[in-house]
């Protein structure tokens, strides 16, 4: 090569010989070569945080979701202690009240009582020669309706004896 074709050479290649041109153009292709490395690191990493994006607004829709129905189960939580501590207060007014009710049942039948004989063991039969046997008479006509006290028979002091005595109840005095 002359020295005008190698004048021309570095005049047209920016004041560089071809060896030198060689070389830079060997520089910028290992430095091409490294920063596409990176920039395929760098596409990567932009894809990961693309999805830890994505991953941390569902994260996020979840914790809200979770926020409301821990909220929700709160409330619904309140108002079961609620309704339990009414229901436990019935439960106590329901005992108090069967027990007054037992209360005043006791008192009525003891009241009504007239003889200590269960009700259920009553005569089962009129005594003989209570009634008349025979055809109907009116009343009028009957020996039974006389007027006279000497037919009623006497009854003995004891025949009361399996009947008690009903019990005085004081009443309230009347408020001022």
């Amino acid at each position: 090569m002359s020295a005008l074709d190698t004048a021309r050479s570095v005049v047209s290649h920016r004041g560089m010989t071809c060896l030198q041109l060689h070389q830079k153009l060997g520089q910028l292709t290992r430095k091409v070569g490294q920063l596409t490395l990176r920039a395929e690191q760098a596409t990567a990493m932009e894809a990961r945080i693309d999805e830890q994006a994505l991953t941390i607004g569902s994260l996020r829709q979840q914790l809200d979701t979770a926020k409301r129905i821990r909220a929700t189960v709160n409330a619904k939580a309140s108002r079961y202690d609620e309704a339990e501590a009414r229901a436990q207060e019935a439960e106590r007014m329901l005992a108090s009240q069967t027990k007054e009710l037992l209360a005043l049942r006791s008192f009525r039948d003891n009241v009504n009582s007239v003889s200590t004989l269960p009700p259920h063991q009553g005569p089962t039969a009129p005594p003989a020669g209570r009634f008349e046997t025979g055809t109907p008479v009116r009343l009028g006509a009957s020996r039974l309706a006389t007027t006279d006290p000497g037919h009623v028979p006497v009854v003995p002091d004891d025949a009361n004896a399996d009947t008690q005595p009903i019990p005085v109840v004081d009443e309230p005095e009347p408020a001022a």
